[in-house]
């Protein structure tokens, strides 16, 4: 036998295997390769350096392996509760309701066992496009991995020696979850940009100028995470301009809903009146499906805000468009897997109109939740997170939620907060023990309050989590209780 060669061993203990095999398959392939290449290594290392040259058996190198990957920061995932008043947070994992995991479940199940990646499915994927462009009302769609990669992929589909006219105060903008902003974007595309307009001023004869010219295309962007202020066209006048010049109008939505958010919502007892505590949202922007009656003729948004599920870019519009979009190399680089078509799949088919959505998909839970139950919660939940040890005392009261971390005023829905007081600490070091638990707790401090309250948003929070956010503080330690009689 070769000095450098491994002795044949085989992992004698199936507790190590299974415990190897979870770790593998809820990490990422690369972490894990990266983590092993270095294990080896320092093996072939040690043995070069050593008397004997003699490599450490499979059981060894296995149980190492699984001490460095538990080791790292962020190798477990973490159950966390979202307790900020942020409904849509960047740095959590969308929460994604239970038709869709299930439909998640089905496309990995192959015999029993987990299949990376998944078999292919062509006609399965298809069908959950075209749910997908009929619930929106639009001729065709398609899913890639995030909203930058899906603009990129337009631009690089109607791009190329034309130009592609954009607002100057568009410029700017920054699609959050990759960091890019519009140049950013069409640097990568090899597209042309034309600005037009001012920052604070933009008007309709602006883009008239320019279309004279013969662009490639209209590109405008409404609602994200901040706003410019100053006029602006409306969809339908540029819709209206863009047909003029037979170009096509592009629209990116970052935070539109998909589906029509309910005017009012009916009482429980009396569906025929609508409830007064209901919670009436209006995101201040489009949907999709508004954009493209409008005029628009292809709608680029984000996945999570849009459907209320996975975290990817979402191309809506016209068939002749998408077609050209999904031949790019962009296109086939960044399309969407089969386990995000599934979960899209799986959202749409409980996700009818905003009352089944209200009824099964977690952010449009929140989205709907009526202040009277929020208030409830609240009163229910003070009591048992005054009875931590690390807790002086708490109280509710009325507070606003956002969409998303911008927190605009178009986004601001009614909430209701518990305010805790700590005991022996500072709110900081409260927060930073909750998060510290398990499951977490991420919490928001008020500093304007006297001496900072730990701020408890219920809205972001879903009613399913109220026991465990109870259980968070008790392991914090309880209060004694009050002495036995006699």
């Amino acid at each position: 036998m070769s000095p450098l060669r491994a002795p044949q061993a085989r992992w004698s203990r199936p507790a190590g295997r299974d415990r190897i095999r979870r770790l593998t398959n809820r990490l990422p392939g690369r972490r894990l390769l990266g983590t092993l290449r270095g294990l080896v290594a320092e093996a072939r290392a040690t043995a070069r350096q050593a008397t004997v040259q003699r490599l450490p058996e499979v059981a060894a190198v296995g149980r190492r392996l699984v001490e460095q990957l538990l080791g790292e920061p962020g190798a477990e995932c973490r159950q966390v509760i979202n307790a900020t008043g942020v409904l849509v947070p960047f740095e959590l994992a969308p929460r994604l309701p239970a038709a869709a995991l299930e439909r998640i479940r089905q496309r990995l199940s192959v015999d029993g066992f987990a299949a990376s990646p998944p078999v292919a499915d062509p006609s399965r994927e298809e069908a959950a496009l075209r749910l997908l462009a009929t619930r929106a009302g639009a001729e065709a769609a398609l899913a890639l991995h995030n909203p930058a990669g899906a603009l990129a992929a337009t631009f690089a589909a109607l791009g190329g020696e034309r130009a592609i006219i954009v607002a100057r105060r568009d410029l700017a903008r920054v699609c959050r979850r990759s960091g890019l902003g519009v140049t950013d974007v069409a640097a990568l595309a090899g597209a042309q940009l034309a600005p037009v307009g001012h920052v604070d001023h933009l008007t309709l004869d602006h883009y008239a100028a320019v279309v004279a010219q013969r662009p490639a295309a209209i590109f405008c962007i409404r609602g994200g995470e901040f706003e410019i202020g100053g006029s602006e066209p409306a969809l339908a006048d540029l819709a209206a301009l863009a047909a003029r010049a037979e170009i096509p109008l592009v629209a990116l939505l970052p935070t539109a809903p998909l589906l029509d958010p309910p005017r009012s919502l009916p009482s429980e007892n009396d569906p025929s009146r609508p409830r007064t505590d209901a919670a009436v949202f209006d995101l201040g922007v489009p949907t999709v499906g508004g954009a493209l009656a409008a005029g628009v003729d292809v709608v680029v948004c984000d996945g999570h805000r849009a459907l209320g599920g996975p975290a990817c870019g979402v191309v809506i519009g016209r068939r002749e468009i998408l077609s050209q979009v999904a031949a790019t190399p962009l296109g086939q680089v960044l399309a969407a897997d089969a386990l995000t078509l599934a979960a899209i799949e799986g959202i749409l088919r409980v996700a009818r109109d905003h009352e089944s959505a209200a009824g099964a998909v977690p952010l449009w839970q929140m989205l709907s939740a009526p202040q009277g139950a929020l208030r409830s919660r609240a009163q229910r939940l003070a009591p048992q997170i005054a009875a931590c040890s690390r807790v002086k005392r708490t109280e509710i009261a009325p507070g606003v939620a956002y969409l998303g971390p911008g927190k605009l005023a178009r986004d601001r829905l009614d909430d209701w907060r518990i305010l805790v007081e700590p005991a022996g600490c500072s709110p900081a070091e409260l927060a930073a023990a909750l998060d510290a638990g398990s499951p977490a707790v991420w919490a928001t401090i008020d500093e304007s309050l006297d001496g900072g309250r730990l701020v408890l948003s219920l809205r972001s929070a879903p009613a399913g989590d109220d026991e465990r956010l109870a259980l968070a503080f008790t392991q914090l330690g309880t209060k004694p209780g009050p002495p036995a009689p006699g």
